[in-house]
């Protein structure tokens, strides 16, 4: 009997060993693309992590990663096949990048982690529906994020003004090593409006719920 509780108990350990590894039976997606100085830069994203940095070139590169949570529910139908969409905007207005899948709940029951690199000088627009916002960049840009948190980096050089406004959340600005105090809205609410940089980059997130945690360093 103790023999086949041992047998059992290795087993049941090999089967949690490969269910882990199951879980993460998507493989990452990549993407790169040279992008012409000026070029503006659209990225929708459903749900999830996203990571956004500065590129050390004139490349565009992007990763996507999914897990399931359990792969015997729908996450794996659904997510399995998602990939980058990536496409020139009509009319000369840049490049737009998305995933084939976008409506947000499809993605219950998963982790999905984002990470773009953009190069510098290229304007950003960032839409997210659900999910951490995290900017590390010198672009000018405008966020626009449904719910989740956004955490902004930027250098002090290449920012004039910006406008956070978190409609049920916190919204905090550091500048200068000096917090910048919010307006509140209905005690519900945040807003921040500062307009004291000098350099050229009106910058923006609006953010539906969650907070917004901005810095120039």
């Amino acid at each position: 009997m103790k023999r086949l509780l041992l047998l059992a108990l290795l087993a049941c350990q090999g089967c949690v060993e490969i269910r882990e590894r199951d879980q993460d039976l998507f493989q990452p997606r990549f993407l790169e693309d040279e992008l012409p100085a000026g070029a503006r830069v659209h990225i929708r994203i459903p749900a999830g992590e996203v990571e956004i940095t500065n590129s050390s070139d004139s490349v565009l590169s992007a990763s996507l990663t999914i897990r399931c949570d359990d792969l015997s529910g729908s996450c794996a139908g659904n997510l399995s096949d998602v990939d980058f969409v990536y496409e020139d905007i009509p009319g000369g207005g840049g490049v737009r990048l998305s995933l084939s899948e976008d409506r947000a709940r499809r993605y219950r029951q998963s982790s999905v982690e984002v990470k773009i690199a953009v190069p510098e000088g290229r304007p950003l627009t960032i839409d997210l529906t659900a999910g951490d916002l995290d900017i590390a960049v010198s672009n000018c840009l405008t966020a626009d994020v449904e719910a989740g948190d956004v955490d902004l980096l930027m250098p002090p050089s290449s920012v004039k003004s910006i406008h956070l406004d978190a409609g049920v959340g916190d919204a905090r600005l550091t500048a200068a090593g000096f917090d910048i105090a919010p307006q509140r809205s209905m005690l519900v609410g945040a807003e921040v409006h500062w307009t004291e940089g000098g350099g050229s980059c009106d910058i923006k997130v609006d953010l539906q719920a969650g907070d917004i945690r901005a810095e120039l360093r």
